[in-house]
């Protein structure tokens, strides 16, 4: 698994945020569910999030087969441990 860490926006219920120089998008004081977007060049991919508390701080990724064709693939998966977890 290789980190993209530019070339993208993320939005979340409709406002962007702001993303890192490392390629992750802090956010604070989200609701239980909220609706989030992420954008490149070929396309994009939303989906509803339900938030999962079961640290004080927890990990989202989004995991693509392709990110030139969004359309082969795309997974969010929280991160329960291992190397990307609370970042």
């Amino acid at each position: 698994m290789t980190p993209v860490t530019s070339g993208f926006q993320v939005f979340v219920d409709g406002k962007e945020i702001r993303v890192l120089p490392n390629g992750l998008a802090r956010l604070l004081g989200m609701p239980k569910q909220f609706t989030l977007d992420v954008r490149v060049p070929s396309g994009g991919t939303t989906g509803p999030i339900f938030r999962q508390c079961n640290k004080p701080q927890t990990t989202l990724l989004l995991v693509v087969k392709n990110l030139d064709r969004l359309v082969e693939g795309a997974d969010w998966l929280w991160v329960k441990s291992g190397k990307f977890a609370g970042q």
